[in-house]
Protein backbone atom coordinates (compact mmCIF):
# COMPACT_ATOMS: atom_id res chain seq x y z
CA UNK A 1 0.00 0.00 0.00
CA UNK A 2 2.88 1.92 -0.28
CA UNK A 3 1.46 4.54 -3.29
CA UNK A 4 -1.85 4.73 -2.05
CA UNK A 5 -2.79 6.82 1.27
CA UNK A 6 -5.11 4.53 3.66
CA UNK A 7 -7.55 4.87 6.35
CA UNK A 8 -8.18 2.84 9.12
CA UNK A 9 -10.34 -0.65 9.14
CA UNK A 10 -13.01 -1.74 11.77
CA UNK A 11 -12.66 -5.16 11.13
CA UNK A 12 -15.54 -6.44 13.14
CA UNK A 13 -15.42 -10.31 11.56
CA UNK A 14 -13.15 -12.32 10.11
CA UNK A 15 -14.51 -15.94 10.40
CA UNK A 16 -14.03 -19.66 8.33
CA UNK A 17 -16.01 -22.52 8.47
CA UNK A 18 -14.69 -26.31 8.00
CA UNK A 19 -15.94 -27.41 4.99
CA UNK A 20 -15.57 -30.87 7.00
CA UNK A 21 -16.45 -30.72 9.53
CA UNK A 22 -18.91 -28.43 12.19
CA UNK A 23 -15.59 -26.00 13.17
CA UNK A 24 -15.65 -22.30 13.15
CA UNK A 25 -12.14 -20.51 13.62
CA UNK A 26 -11.44 -16.03 14.32
CA UNK A 27 -9.02 -16.18 11.44
CA UNK A 28 -8.12 -12.36 11.90
CA UNK A 29 -5.05 -13.00 14.36
CA UNK A 30 -4.15 -15.20 11.27
CA UNK A 31 -4.75 -12.99 8.72
CA UNK A 32 -2.37 -10.56 7.31
CA UNK A 33 -4.08 -8.62 4.23
CA UNK A 34 -7.96 -8.47 2.24
CA UNK A 35 -8.46 -7.82 -0.70
CA UNK A 36 -12.19 -7.52 -1.71
CA UNK A 37 -13.23 -7.07 -5.56
CA UNK A 38 -16.06 -5.60 -7.53
CA UNK A 39 -16.15 -5.43 -11.05
CA UNK A 40 -18.34 -4.19 -13.46
CA UNK A 41 -17.91 -6.56 -15.91
CA UNK A 42 -17.65 -9.56 -14.03
CA UNK A 43 -21.01 -11.16 -12.53
CA UNK A 44 -19.60 -12.05 -9.10
CA UNK A 45 -17.35 -10.47 -6.01
CA UNK A 46 -14.19 -12.10 -5.62
CA UNK A 47 -11.63 -11.63 -3.22
CA UNK A 48 -8.53 -12.90 -1.67
CA UNK A 49 -7.11 -13.27 1.90
CA UNK A 50 -3.14 -13.45 2.58
CA UNK A 51 -2.43 -15.63 5.25
CA UNK A 52 0.54 -15.39 7.65
CA UNK A 53 -0.59 -19.06 9.60
CA UNK A 54 1.50 -19.58 12.98
CA UNK A 55 -1.17 -22.05 14.65
CA UNK A 56 -0.75 -24.48 11.84
CA UNK A 57 -4.77 -23.70 10.70
CA UNK A 58 -4.34 -24.74 7.19
CA UNK A 59 -3.64 -28.41 8.66
CA UNK A 60 -5.80 -28.79 11.66
CA UNK A 61 -9.14 -27.20 9.73
CA UNK A 62 -8.37 -28.35 7.86
CA UNK A 63 -8.14 -26.01 4.79
CA UNK A 64 -9.35 -28.60 1.97
CA UNK A 65 -11.31 -26.49 -0.66
CA UNK A 66 -14.94 -25.09 0.15
CA UNK A 67 -14.38 -23.96 3.56
CA UNK A 68 -17.02 -20.19 4.24
CA UNK A 69 -15.07 -17.34 4.68
CA UNK A 70 -17.39 -14.66 6.62
CA UNK A 71 -16.23 -10.61 6.49
CA UNK A 72 -17.86 -8.08 7.92
CA UNK A 73 -15.56 -4.71 7.48
CA UNK A 74 -15.95 -0.98 7.47
CA UNK A 75 -14.01 2.22 7.81
CA UNK A 76 -13.53 3.67 11.17
CA UNK A 77 -15.80 6.87 9.69
CA UNK A 78 -19.36 6.81 10.64
CA UNK A 79 -22.06 6.26 7.59
CA UNK A 80 -19.76 3.80 6.17
CA UNK A 81 -21.55 0.82 4.24
CA UNK A 82 -20.30 -2.38 5.82
CA UNK A 83 -18.64 -4.55 3.20
CA UNK A 84 -20.51 -7.81 5.07
CA UNK A 85 -20.22 -10.88 2.48
CA UNK A 86 -20.03 -14.93 2.76
CA UNK A 87 -17.57 -16.28 -0.13
CA UNK A 88 -16.13 -19.76 -0.86
CA UNK A 89 -12.57 -20.78 -0.86
CA UNK A 90 -11.98 -22.14 -4.02
CA UNK A 91 -8.24 -21.92 -4.19
CA UNK A 92 -5.12 -22.30 -2.07
CA UNK A 93 -1.86 -20.68 -3.91
CA UNK A 94 1.37 -18.73 -3.44
CA UNK A 95 1.88 -21.42 0.28
CA UNK A 96 5.78 -20.89 1.80
CA UNK A 97 7.26 -21.88 4.54
CA UNK A 98 8.69 -18.74 6.27
CA UNK A 99 10.51 -20.20 8.61
CA UNK A 100 9.87 -23.63 11.25
CA UNK A 101 6.74 -22.34 12.56
CA UNK A 102 5.05 -19.90 10.70
CA UNK A 103 4.11 -20.11 6.66
CA UNK A 104 2.40 -18.01 4.06
CA UNK A 105 -0.13 -18.84 1.74
CA UNK A 106 -2.88 -17.12 -0.19
CA UNK A 107 -6.63 -17.67 0.04
CA UNK A 108 -8.84 -17.05 -3.06
CA UNK A 109 -12.45 -16.79 -2.41
CA UNK A 110 -15.69 -16.72 -4.77
CA UNK A 111 -19.19 -16.50 -4.11
CA UNK A 112 -21.61 -19.54 -3.90
CA UNK A 113 -23.35 -19.09 -7.17
CA UNK A 114 -19.66 -18.96 -8.97
CA UNK A 115 -18.82 -22.19 -7.77
CA UNK A 116 -22.08 -24.22 -8.51
CA UNK A 117 -22.13 -22.49 -12.27
CA UNK A 118 -20.63 -25.24 -14.31
CA UNK A 119 -22.83 -27.62 -12.23
CA UNK A 120 -25.95 -26.06 -12.95
CA UNK A 121 -27.93 -26.25 -16.26
CA UNK A 122 -30.50 -24.21 -17.55
CA UNK A 123 -32.61 -26.04 -19.59
CA UNK A 124 -35.90 -23.74 -20.43
CA UNK A 125 -37.49 -21.76 -23.45
CA UNK A 126 -38.70 -18.04 -22.47
CA UNK A 127 -40.40 -16.13 -25.16
CA UNK A 128 -40.84 -12.46 -23.04
CA UNK A 129 -38.43 -9.27 -23.14
CA UNK A 130 -34.66 -9.80 -21.86
CA UNK A 131 -35.28 -8.07 -18.46
CA UNK A 132 -38.00 -10.28 -17.95
CA UNK A 133 -35.86 -13.71 -18.62
CA UNK A 134 -33.19 -11.77 -16.03
CA UNK A 135 -35.47 -11.18 -13.39
CA UNK A 136 -36.72 -14.92 -13.76
CA UNK A 137 -33.61 -16.34 -13.81
CA UNK A 138 -32.37 -14.39 -10.49
CA UNK A 139 -34.91 -15.31 -8.80
CA UNK A 140 -34.82 -19.15 -9.64
CA UNK A 141 -31.40 -20.06 -9.88
CA UNK A 142 -29.32 -17.51 -7.61
CA UNK A 143 -31.53 -15.89 -4.84
CA UNK A 144 -31.99 -19.41 -3.15
CA UNK A 145 -28.21 -19.75 -2.99
CA UNK A 146 -27.39 -16.86 -1.67
CA UNK A 147 -30.40 -14.87 -0.70
CA UNK A 148 -29.35 -12.10 -2.79
CA UNK A 149 -31.84 -10.60 -5.50
CA UNK A 150 -31.98 -8.46 -8.82
CA UNK A 151 -32.42 -4.91 -7.15
CA UNK A 152 -31.74 -2.96 -10.26
CA UNK A 153 -32.23 -3.63 -13.95
CA UNK A 154 -33.32 -1.68 -17.29
CA UNK A 155 -35.95 -2.55 -19.20
CA UNK A 156 -35.51 -3.79 -22.75
CA UNK A 157 -37.21 -3.68 -26.31
CA UNK A 158 -39.52 -5.99 -27.90
CA UNK A 159 -39.78 -9.84 -27.51
CA UNK A 160 -36.92 -12.25 -27.20
CA UNK A 161 -37.22 -16.30 -28.01
CA UNK A 162 -34.69 -18.46 -25.94
CA UNK A 163 -34.25 -21.71 -26.37
CA UNK A 164 -31.68 -22.59 -23.53
CA UNK A 165 -30.15 -26.29 -23.55
CA UNK A 166 -27.54 -27.38 -20.96
CA UNK A 167 -26.28 -23.82 -20.79
CA UNK A 168 -24.77 -22.51 -17.43
CA UNK A 169 -26.23 -20.01 -15.72
CA UNK A 170 -23.56 -16.95 -16.57
CA UNK A 171 -22.99 -18.42 -20.03
CA UNK A 172 -26.94 -17.58 -20.66
CA UNK A 173 -26.88 -14.22 -18.77
CA UNK A 174 -23.88 -13.05 -20.94
CA UNK A 175 -25.90 -14.23 -23.96
CA UNK A 176 -28.87 -12.48 -22.96
CA UNK A 177 -26.43 -9.11 -22.21
CA UNK A 178 -25.40 -9.73 -25.67
CA UNK A 179 -28.68 -9.85 -27.58
CA UNK A 180 -30.88 -7.43 -25.10
CA UNK A 181 -31.64 -3.86 -26.43
CA UNK A 182 -32.40 -0.81 -24.63
CA UNK A 183 -35.61 1.18 -25.34
CA UNK A 184 -33.45 4.69 -24.46
CA UNK A 185 -29.89 3.86 -24.70
CA UNK A 186 -28.96 2.74 -28.56
CA UNK A 187 -25.30 1.41 -27.58
CA UNK A 188 -27.43 -1.31 -25.43
CA UNK A 189 -24.38 -2.23 -23.64
CA UNK A 190 -26.17 -4.50 -21.08
CA UNK A 191 -23.83 -5.12 -17.42
CA UNK A 192 -24.78 -8.28 -14.98
CA UNK A 193 -22.70 -7.66 -12.24
CA UNK A 194 -22.81 -8.16 -8.19
CA UNK A 195 -22.37 -5.45 -5.53
CA UNK A 196 -22.72 -5.98 -1.98
CA UNK A 197 -26.64 -4.73 -2.47
CA UNK A 198 -27.14 -7.36 -4.89
CA UNK A 199 -27.60 -8.02 -8.60
CA UNK A 200 -28.02 -5.44 -11.31
CA UNK A 201 -28.60 -5.43 -15.01
CA UNK A 202 -28.26 -1.69 -16.66
CA UNK A 203 -26.54 -0.22 -19.31
CA UNK A 204 -23.28 1.47 -19.19
CA UNK A 205 -24.92 4.79 -20.69
CA UNK A 206 -27.95 4.09 -18.12
CA UNK A 207 -25.38 3.86 -15.39
CA UNK A 208 -23.23 6.86 -16.85
CA UNK A 209 -26.27 9.11 -17.11
CA UNK A 210 -26.85 9.03 -12.82
CA UNK A 211 -26.30 11.87 -10.73
CA UNK A 212 -22.95 11.62 -8.91
CA UNK A 213 -22.41 9.70 -5.92
CA UNK A 214 -18.98 10.97 -4.79
CA UNK A 215 -16.51 14.24 -5.93
CA UNK A 216 -12.88 13.52 -5.34
CA UNK A 217 -9.66 16.01 -5.90
CA UNK A 218 -6.68 15.42 -6.30
CA UNK A 219 -3.59 17.66 -4.83
CA UNK A 220 -1.02 17.18 -2.16
CA UNK A 221 -2.34 17.09 0.83
CA UNK A 222 -0.08 14.51 2.57
CA UNK A 223 -2.02 14.12 6.07
CA UNK A 224 -4.62 16.15 7.61
CA UNK A 225 -4.84 17.79 11.06
CA UNK A 226 -7.26 16.54 13.71
CA UNK A 227 -10.50 18.45 12.79
CA UNK A 228 -13.52 17.07 11.32
CA UNK A 229 -12.83 19.44 8.45
CA UNK A 230 -9.42 18.72 7.49
CA UNK A 231 -10.41 14.87 7.84
CA UNK A 232 -13.25 14.99 5.74
CA UNK A 233 -11.19 16.53 3.17
CA UNK A 234 -8.63 13.87 3.23
CA UNK A 235 -11.32 11.38 2.82
CA UNK A 236 -12.24 12.83 -0.56
CA UNK A 237 -8.27 13.63 -1.33
CA UNK A 238 -6.80 11.25 -4.72
CA UNK A 239 -3.74 10.27 -2.91
CA UNK A 240 -2.46 8.07 -5.90
CA UNK A 241 -3.81 8.71 -9.74
CA UNK A 242 -2.72 6.83 -12.80
CA UNK A 243 -4.13 8.08 -16.42
CA UNK A 244 -4.63 5.58 -19.39
CA UNK A 245 -6.50 7.79 -21.59
CA UNK A 246 -3.64 8.10 -24.70
CA UNK A 247 -5.65 7.96 -27.66
CA UNK A 248 -5.01 4.80 -29.77
CA UNK A 249 -5.80 5.60 -33.24
CA UNK A 250 -5.15 2.11 -34.44
CA UNK A 251 -6.52 0.03 -31.78
CA UNK A 252 -9.75 2.13 -32.57
CA UNK A 253 -9.43 1.53 -35.87
CA UNK A 254 -9.08 -2.06 -35.52
CA UNK A 255 -12.09 -2.40 -33.13
CA UNK A 256 -14.30 -0.18 -34.87
CA UNK A 257 -14.57 2.82 -32.90
CA UNK A 258 -15.17 5.38 -35.84
CA UNK A 259 -16.86 3.37 -38.33
CA UNK A 260 -18.12 -0.20 -38.52
CA UNK A 261 -20.13 -1.80 -41.11
CA UNK A 262 -23.11 -4.95 -39.96
CA UNK A 263 -24.01 -7.63 -42.16
CA UNK A 264 -26.94 -9.32 -41.83
CA UNK A 265 -28.49 -12.36 -43.60
CA UNK A 266 -31.97 -13.73 -42.74
CA UNK A 267 -31.48 -17.42 -43.90
CA UNK A 268 -35.72 -17.54 -44.29
CA UNK A 269 -36.18 -14.70 -46.22
CA UNK A 270 -32.94 -14.97 -48.25
CA UNK A 271 -32.32 -11.09 -47.76
CA UNK A 272 -28.94 -9.30 -46.61
CA UNK A 273 -29.04 -6.17 -44.73
CA UNK A 274 -26.06 -3.85 -43.92
CA UNK A 275 -26.09 -0.86 -41.41
CA UNK A 276 -22.84 1.53 -40.80
CA UNK A 277 -22.23 3.17 -37.53
CA UNK A 278 -19.94 6.86 -38.40
CA UNK A 279 -18.60 8.08 -35.12
CA UNK A 280 -17.97 11.73 -36.83
CA UNK A 281 -22.19 11.78 -37.04
CA UNK A 282 -23.49 10.24 -34.08
CA UNK A 283 -25.35 13.95 -32.99
CA UNK A 284 -25.34 12.45 -29.30
CA UNK A 285 -21.14 13.25 -28.51
CA UNK A 286 -21.65 16.35 -29.32
CA UNK A 287 -23.85 18.15 -26.62
CA UNK A 288 -22.51 19.95 -23.89
CA UNK A 289 -19.54 18.14 -21.45
CA UNK A 290 -19.61 15.26 -24.03
CA UNK A 291 -17.33 16.23 -26.62
CA UNK A 292 -15.15 13.77 -29.47
CA UNK A 293 -12.03 12.30 -28.28
CA UNK A 294 -10.65 12.50 -31.85
CA UNK A 295 -10.68 15.99 -34.24
CA UNK A 296 -12.81 15.88 -36.94
CA UNK A 297 -9.86 16.66 -39.13
CA UNK A 298 -8.64 13.49 -37.98
CA UNK A 299 -11.86 11.60 -38.81
CA UNK A 300 -11.86 12.76 -42.53
CA UNK A 301 -8.37 12.13 -42.52
CA UNK A 302 -8.69 8.55 -41.74
CA UNK A 303 -11.51 7.07 -40.99
CA UNK A 304 -13.50 7.87 -43.89
CA UNK A 305 -14.75 4.35 -44.81
CA UNK A 306 -15.65 1.14 -42.55
CA UNK A 307 -12.37 -0.35 -40.95
CA UNK A 308 -14.42 -3.49 -39.75
CA UNK A 309 -17.15 -5.28 -41.14
CA UNK A 310 -19.30 -7.86 -38.91
CA UNK A 311 -21.39 -10.79 -39.99
CA UNK A 312 -25.11 -11.65 -38.05
CA UNK A 313 -27.24 -14.77 -38.65
CA UNK A 314 -30.83 -13.31 -37.87
CA UNK A 315 -34.35 -13.76 -37.95
CA UNK A 316 -35.02 -9.68 -38.16
CA UNK A 317 -35.77 -9.45 -41.99
CA UNK A 318 -38.61 -11.54 -41.98
CA UNK A 319 -40.86 -8.34 -39.93
CA UNK A 320 -41.37 -7.01 -43.37
CA UNK A 321 -42.59 -9.83 -44.84
CA UNK A 322 -46.13 -9.81 -45.49
CA UNK A 323 -46.82 -13.37 -46.28
CA UNK A 324 -44.62 -14.29 -42.54
CA UNK A 325 -46.31 -11.37 -40.52
CA UNK A 326 -49.70 -12.11 -41.59
CA UNK A 327 -49.59 -15.54 -40.64
CA UNK A 328 -47.57 -14.73 -36.90
CA UNK A 329 -48.23 -11.21 -35.66
CA UNK A 330 -45.41 -12.01 -33.22
CA UNK A 331 -43.04 -12.04 -35.74
CA UNK A 332 -42.55 -8.33 -35.89
CA UNK A 333 -41.40 -7.99 -32.10
CA UNK A 334 -39.37 -11.85 -31.53
CA UNK A 335 -36.95 -11.15 -34.13
CA UNK A 336 -32.87 -10.73 -33.14
CA UNK A 337 -32.24 -7.67 -32.81
CA UNK A 338 -28.12 -7.59 -32.53
CA UNK A 339 -27.48 -6.60 -36.05
CA UNK A 340 -29.54 -2.95 -35.21
CA UNK A 341 -26.91 -2.00 -32.72
CA UNK A 342 -23.72 -3.83 -33.13
CA UNK A 343 -21.71 -1.44 -34.65
CA UNK A 344 -22.60 1.48 -32.08
CA UNK A 345 -22.44 -0.71 -29.23
CA UNK A 346 -18.63 -1.87 -30.35
CA UNK A 347 -17.61 2.16 -30.76
CA UNK A 348 -19.19 3.13 -27.62
CA UNK A 349 -17.43 0.63 -25.17
CA UNK A 350 -14.17 1.48 -27.18
CA UNK A 351 -14.78 5.15 -26.63
CA UNK A 352 -15.32 4.40 -22.79
CA UNK A 353 -11.91 2.38 -22.73
CA UNK A 354 -10.06 5.55 -24.14
CA UNK A 355 -10.79 7.39 -21.33
CA UNK A 356 -9.53 5.21 -18.15
CA UNK A 357 -8.09 5.99 -14.64
CA UNK A 358 -6.90 4.55 -11.69
CA UNK A 359 -6.94 6.26 -8.29
CA UNK A 360 -6.93 5.34 -4.69
CA UNK A 361 -8.73 7.18 -1.66
CA UNK A 362 -8.63 6.23 2.14
CA UNK A 363 -10.74 4.10 3.23
CA UNK A 364 -14.19 4.21 1.49
CA UNK A 365 -16.89 1.32 1.24
CA UNK A 366 -19.18 3.46 -0.22
CA UNK A 367 -17.75 3.49 -3.69
CA UNK A 368 -19.43 0.99 -5.42
CA UNK A 369 -19.04 -0.37 -8.88
CA UNK A 370 -21.36 1.41 -11.43
CA UNK A 371 -21.76 4.77 -9.25
CA UNK A 372 -20.87 7.75 -10.81
CA UNK A 373 -18.14 10.03 -9.53
CA UNK A 374 -16.70 14.00 -10.50
CA UNK A 375 -13.04 14.22 -10.28
CA UNK A 376 -11.37 17.24 -10.12
CA UNK A 377 -7.53 16.92 -11.24
CA UNK A 378 -5.32 20.21 -11.57
CA UNK A 379 -3.74 20.80 -15.04
CA UNK A 380 0.36 20.59 -14.84
CA UNK A 381 0.79 24.53 -15.26
CA UNK A 382 -1.50 25.06 -12.52
CA UNK A 383 0.68 28.29 -11.60
CA UNK A 384 -2.33 30.66 -10.91
CA UNK A 385 -1.87 32.27 -7.32
CA UNK A 386 -5.02 31.19 -5.24
CA UNK A 387 -6.52 29.43 -8.09
CA UNK A 388 -6.77 25.58 -9.29
CA UNK A 389 -6.59 25.21 -13.10
CA UNK A 390 -8.26 21.73 -14.04
CA UNK A 391 -7.25 19.93 -16.49
CA UNK A 392 -11.00 20.02 -18.91
CA UNK A 393 -9.84 16.78 -20.65
CA UNK A 394 -9.34 14.87 -17.75
CA UNK A 395 -11.42 16.65 -14.84
CA UNK A 396 -15.46 15.84 -14.85
CA UNK A 397 -17.59 13.03 -14.67
CA UNK A 398 -16.51 9.23 -14.08
CA UNK A 399 -18.28 5.73 -13.90
CA UNK A 400 -16.42 3.15 -11.49
CA UNK A 401 -15.95 0.48 -13.27
CA UNK A 402 -14.05 -1.57 -11.08
CA UNK A 403 -13.52 -1.45 -6.88
CA UNK A 404 -10.69 -2.43 -4.70
CA UNK A 405 -10.77 -2.47 -1.15
CA UNK A 406 -7.75 -3.01 0.23
CA UNK A 407 -7.30 -3.98 3.98
CA UNK A 408 -3.96 -4.39 6.14
CA UNK A 409 -5.66 -6.89 8.75
CA UNK A 410 -2.11 -6.41 10.81
CA UNK A 411 -1.81 -2.37 10.78
CA UNK A 412 -5.58 -1.60 10.21
CA UNK A 413 -4.82 0.17 7.11
CA UNK A 414 -7.19 0.43 4.61
CA UNK A 415 -7.16 1.77 0.84
CA UNK A 416 -9.74 1.94 -1.82
CA UNK A 417 -8.19 1.32 -4.92
CA UNK A 418 -11.16 2.28 -8.29
CA UNK A 419 -10.71 1.94 -11.90
CA UNK A 420 -12.98 4.73 -13.74
CA UNK A 421 -13.97 5.41 -17.41
CA UNK A 422 -15.92 7.84 -19.20
CA UNK A 423 -16.14 7.98 -23.24
CA UNK A 424 -15.56 11.60 -23.72
CA UNK A 425 -13.91 15.05 -23.58
CA UNK A 426 -15.88 17.72 -21.79
CA UNK A 427 -14.37 20.69 -24.14
CA UNK A 428 -14.59 20.20 -27.92
CA UNK A 429 -11.32 18.92 -29.88
CA UNK A 430 -11.24 20.92 -33.26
Amino acid sequence: MSFHKVGIADIKQLQIRSATVNNKVNIQDVTSEVFLYEDLFSSYISATMTMLDGTALYTTLPIVGGEELTMNITSSGTGSRSLNRKLIVFKVSERIKVKNDLEAYTLNLTTKENLIDASTSVDRSYKKPVHEIIQNIVSEYLTPVSGKKLVSFEKTKGIQHFVATGITVNAFIKQLCREAESITNPASIYLFYETMEGYHFETLDELYAKAPSHRFIYDELSSAESTPGASAKLESNISFLEINNSVNLIHGQIGGQYSMEVKSFDPLTKTFKSVTYDYSKDKSKGSKGNQATISNKSLDRYFKAPTVSKFVITDAHRSTTDYITNQDNDTQNTFRRRQGFLARESSTLMQFGSMRIHFSVPANPNIIVGQTMNLIIPRADDTVAGKRKNDPNISGKYIATAVAHKIDVISGNYATVVEAMRKNFQEKVT
